[in-house]
């Protein structure tokens, strides 16, 4: 939060629902457990915004608010308790993660409370009256305090508010600290990558991408096997129409098939009448549609440049041959650069048609080179370690998270226990 100008925060009493939590020999009260849960679900900011959708009321905020909290207390609870586990686990191996001292937090708190008042105190006002002036600025610019609270419990629910808050990003974070020395290999003194491994990986990725001379791959929607899209991980595809593609890379026949549909049509159009030539131009003179606008600029052409109908016949066969003939994608052989003639609309129409309506691919270029690459080598050992670190964590939370948890005693608000195991289920 950006505290060097008013903040933009909100209050909110706590409510409580009156989940306690014991934890071996410590307990965590329902008044403490609320704190928790709003710092999580609920920041300042989230209050704020929440505040201002219900049309600035207070009374209708508090019970949606109320509501919001009530329905996260489970998956907080249980966010609560792994982290409490992940704790507990490293502390047995005497890890260094969760060593924030209580003295510490204080003292970054204190500072977050200073740079509050600050505007305030650079007055010459006292602390005290810093604070009071903070909530009736907020008053003013109608954010969500409570009527029924004084100026001071409301400043201090912030403070509150905003030290929990401090705290479960710090809780995040040794956790994460914790995830990493617990599970990643690399944590470990002894790390060591199997060479087979990595072997067995570029074995299944040279099962895919097995060419000797072509190293474009071409897959079509149909075509994405899991092992396919698993290996994109690696090479990064980029989506392209077969316009833009070799015919060997997609080895298919749907270009040539699409090129002679275009020639019979341009034979239809060239023996209608010049009247149904002139209505369909007036008809299709505003569409953008690809294929219409295609139809447009063959009827103008064979309206206005009558002499040069067979030349363009012709040139529409000799995109053909030239396809069919040379391994060369179709944009390499249609072009509309050069000096602007009466072909030019019509090319240009030509190549938007089949530029935007032939199949899309997932394209690549793979070579060998790249399979053995240092860059591939570097993303095996990435994908490999990420699988075991995900297999460690599965571990623990089959057995060491459940003999955790034996020691854990959760009771709702009507007395009754809550069975922690589950919330892993």
């Amino acid at each position: 939060m950006n505290f060097k100008n008013i903040l933009i925060i909100s209050l909110l009493p706590f409510t409580a629902f009156s989940l306690e939590i014991r934890l071996k020999n410590k307990t965590i009260t329902s008044r403490k457990f609320d704190q928790i849960n709003q710092a999580r679900t609920m920041t300042l900011e989230m209050q704020k915004a929440l505040f201002k959708k219900n049309g600035n009321d207070f009374s209708t905020y508090k019970k949606e608010l109320t509501n919001k909290l009530k329905s996260s207390e489970m998956s907080v609870l249980k966010d609560f308790l792994y982290a409490k586990a992940i704790q507990d686990k490293a502390r047995k191996l005497k890890l260094k993660v969760f060593n924030q001292k209580a003295i510490d937090l204080f003292a970054q708190t204190q500072n977050l409370e200073l740079q509050i008042l600050k505007k305030y105190m650079d007055d010459g006002n006292s602390f005290q009256y810093s604070k009071e002036l903070l909530i009736k600025d907020l008053k003013k610019k109608t954010y969500p305090i409570d009527p029924n609270t004084s100026e001071v419990d409301q400043y201090h629910l912030i403070i509150n508010q905003l030290r929990q808050e401090r705290i479960e990003q710090l809780r995040d974070q040794e956790t994460k600290k914790a995830e990493y020395l617990l599970f990643h290999p690399k944590a470990a003194a002894n790390y060591f990558l199997s060479p087979s491994r990595v072997h067995e990986e570029r074995k299944r990725i040279l099962a895919i991408y097995s060419k000797e001379e072509n190293s474009e791959y071409a897959f079509f929607d149909k075509d994405l096997t899991p092992e396919i899209i698993n290996t994109f991980y690696y090479f990064s595809p980029v989506k392209k129409s077969l316009f833009y593609v070799k015919k060997s890379t997609h080895q298919t026949t749907i270009i040539e098939d699409r090129l002679s549909l275009v020639i019979k049509l341009y034979i239809s159009l060239l023996q209608r009448p010049v009247k149904t030539k002139k209505a369909r131009i007036e008809k299709l003179k505003n569409s953008t549609d690809e294929k219409e606008v295609l139809l447009r600029e063959i009827y103008s052409l064979l309206l206005n440049h009558r002499h040069t109908a067979q030349n363009f016949f012709r040139y529409l066969k000799k995109i053909k041959k030239v396809f069919i003939t040379n391994d060369l994608p179709l944009s390499d052989i249609i072009s509309a650069k050069g000096p602007l003639n009466e072909y030019t609309p019509v090319i240009n129409a030509l190549i938007n048609y089949l530029s935007t309506n032939l199949p899309e691919v997932m394209f690549l270029n793979v070579t060998r080179n790249d399979i053995y690459s240092t860059d591939v080598y570097l993303k095996v050992e990435k994908k490999l370690n990420n699988l075991d670190f995900e297999e460690n964590k599965k571990k623990f939370l089959n057995y060491d998270l459940f003999r955790f948890l034996n020691y854990v005693h959760v009771r709702g608000s009507n007395q009754r226990s809550i069975l922690p195991t589950t919330l892993f289920k």
